[in-house]
């Protein structure tokens, strides 16, 4: 991540993932800026078991699921929604 007037990269303090995943930056419900993405088991090409974590960019807390977003019976994929032409 590259915070805005930084000239460096920043590493974020997340495990890496054995899947491909997309990430987004906005406002969290508390209104500071956070990524949400997805974490998932299985392949890349089969991925399992997707939920939906959020990591705040204003405090040292970790990541944490997205609650309200969750189903355990289903995958739970694209953190922010595409847009199609």
């Amino acid at each position: 991540m590259r915070r805005a007037g930084a000239a460096a990269v920043e590493r974020l303090p997340l495990a890496p993932s054995a899947t491909q995943f997309e990430a987004d930056v906005g406002p969290a419900s508390d209104g500071r800026a956070a990524v949400i993405y997805q974490r998932c088991g299985g392949t890349s090409i089969a991925p399992t078991g997707c939920d939906l974590f959020v990591y705040s960019l204003g405090d040292t807390s970790g990541e944490r699921p997205v609650r309200n977003a969750s189903d355990p019976d289903l995958n739970d994929v694209q953190p922010t929604p595409s847009t199609v032409s």
